[in-house]
């Protein structure tokens, strides 16, 4: 966890830093590991995923599940209770060697007949994912750019008057 920093291009503070903690494993083969993470691919990238939409132009391959859970809401202006759902993505990126992953949850969601709008969950997931790769390859041009600059500056014309000197 950093501390916030009212500058917006720089991370506040370390403040805490978590040690992952193991609470258990389940012993599966490694063949059938290699078919869910076949499914979680092709949610994001299948035919017909259900999540490819969103993550089919992405810069990177994703995988991940795609969910709802049915609920009824209860509309304000009417009283009236009408069909919704919670939707839930949860992925991982890249796919080959993850480097983050994301979980959403978007509860009460109206269905499409009555002005919801599905796919939220999936829209949220890919904006948090592309906004975490981007900010990658902006502190990596950073920091190439600070190398190019300090092997731009070499030594000064003093310093090799001294090495010279000192020959």
């Amino acid at each position: 966890m950093r501390e916030p920093s009212r500058d917006t291009d720089e991370l506040g503070a370390v403040r805490q830093q978590h040690t992952p903690n193991v609470l258990n494993q389940i012993d599966v083969s490694p063949s059938h590991l290699d078919r869910v993470q076949e499914g979680l691919w092709r949610v994001m990238n299948g035919e017909d995923g259900t999540a490819r939409d969103e993550f089919e132009d992405a810069d990177y391959v994703a995988a991940g599940k795609t969910g709802t859970a049915e609920v009824r809401i209860i509309e304000e202006s009417t009283g009236d209770a009408v069909d919704g759902n919670n939707q839930a993505l949860v992925a991982y990126a890249p796919y080959d060697e993850p480097e983050v992953a994301v979980s959403v949850v978007v509860p009460y969601v109206y269905t499409d007949e009555d002005g919801g709008s599905p796919g939220t969950a999936n829209r949220i997931a890919r904006e948090a994912m592309d906004a975490f790769f981007e900010l990658q390859e902006e502190r990596q041009e950073d920091t190439e750019e600070e190398d190019q600059e300090e092997d731009q500056e070499g030594i000064s014309e003093e310093e090799l008057d001294e090495l010279l000197e000192e020959e």
